[in-house]
């Protein structure tokens, strides 16, 4: 490994978590991958993700994804042109189709783990994900970092289910790390109070989402806030 610093949580922005819905979306019921983007914060003591890119040309199997690193060095350049920061890390799905039931707590396989001690990254998002023959009726909240099983994200999005844990190495051994992700409150407060998912806000017209994301903003500036710490450090 070749990390220079050691954490042990992590503020993920809404953008990283999108980007990893969508990616898990386009190839479930197979595995996906990709890059998170961010930098590790010396003041705060966190590692801070704020974009991801998903490995497209990615050889898919039901349990197992595999890609050209050639291709991730590509990625990761074109990243640090876009202003997303620097790669910090990997992220990969755990799919659990038909009648399997998902980990309640995913974390890397050996498989993954050998892969990742072999890397050059800090961080390793695994997420569990299964997708419910009909849509849930949730009364509860949508987004939630649970305490039990600590430190992992719950989303629930149309009729997927995911699990999101973020994990960093001591000592070579895999160490969950502590979430932060303050946007879903404001995301919360968009299906108590309108009754609106994420899915829901993508189908309005641009004129109507803004509204209701300035909504958002205004209970959460977190993802703003990045934005302007990464400005102002990489640019």
């Amino acid at each position: 490994m070749g990390e220079e610093y050691y954490f042990d949580s992590i503020t993920v922005n809404l953008e990283a978590i999108i980007g990893i819905i969508f990616s898990i979306t386009e190839t479930y019921p197979k595995e996906t991958a990709g890059v998170l983007f961010g930098y590790p914060d010396e003041l705060n003591e966190e590692y801070v993700c704020i974009g991801v890119a998903p490995f497209q040309t990615a050889k898919r199997r039901d349990r197992e994804v595999e890609w050209d690193n050639s291709k991730e060095n590509r990625i990761n350049h074109v990243g640090r042109l876009l202003g997303r920061g620097k790669p910090i890390g990997n992220f990969h799905s755990h799919s659990y189709p038909n009648n399997q039931i998902m980990e309640a707590d995913p974390w890397p396989s050996p498989e993954d783990f050998k892969s990742w001690i072999s890397s050059i990254y800090p961080v390793e998002a695994v997420i569990g994900v299964k997708m419910h023959r009909q849509k849930p009726q949730r009364k509860e909240q949508v987004w939630k970092i649970l305490d039990r099983p600590k430190n992992c994200l719950k989303a629930c999005v149309g009729r997927f289910e995911l699990r999101f844990n973020f994990f960093t190495l001591l000592d070579q051994k895999p160490q969950k790390l502590e979430i932060y992700c303050p946007v879903i409150n404001g995301l919360n407060y968009l299906w108590y109070i309108y009754q609106l998912s994420l899915q829901d806000l993508l189908d309005f017209s641009p004129k109507d989402r803004y509204t209701i994301i300035g909504k958002l903003k205004e209970i959460s500036q977190a993802d703003a806030e990045i934005e302007r710490i990464i400005i102002e450090k990489y640019d």
